[in-house]
């Protein structure tokens, strides 16, 4: 178990350290198993950072949340070539957007 977590962890420091397109992503996602760690670092990272802000999540697991990434991905080739932090955002706040708050002006 620790060493799960000690490769969750180094993968989610690498993934933050590069810029990803969508095909990099899913080219991760379906990879070695580090380099699906990695992918998964990348995707939690993304929503961790977006949740309360653009997306709110219910409790979904990490694991739900990458499978609803890579779906996305796989059925829109077209718009891969996007940074894959963008991607995430778009799919997730379409999935799970929250509350408009405040009244009129």
């Amino acid at each position: 178990m620790k060493k799960l977590i000690v490769l969750t962890m180094l993968a989610a420091g690498a993934a933050h350290a590069e810029f990803y397109t969508g095909n990099d992503l899913l080219e991760r996602m379906n990879g070695t198993e580090v380099q699906k760690l990695i992918a998964l670092g990348y995707v939690g990272g993304v929503a961790d950072a977006m949740n309360n802000r653009v997306i709110c999540m219910p409790s979904a697991t990490l694991g739900q949340t990458r499978d609803i990434v890579k779906q996305y991905l796989e059925n829109n080739p077209s718009i891969r070539h996007y940074s894959a932090d963008s991607l995430i955002q778009s799919v997730l706040s379409s999935m799970w957007p929250c509350a408009k708050k405040g009244g009129t002006l």
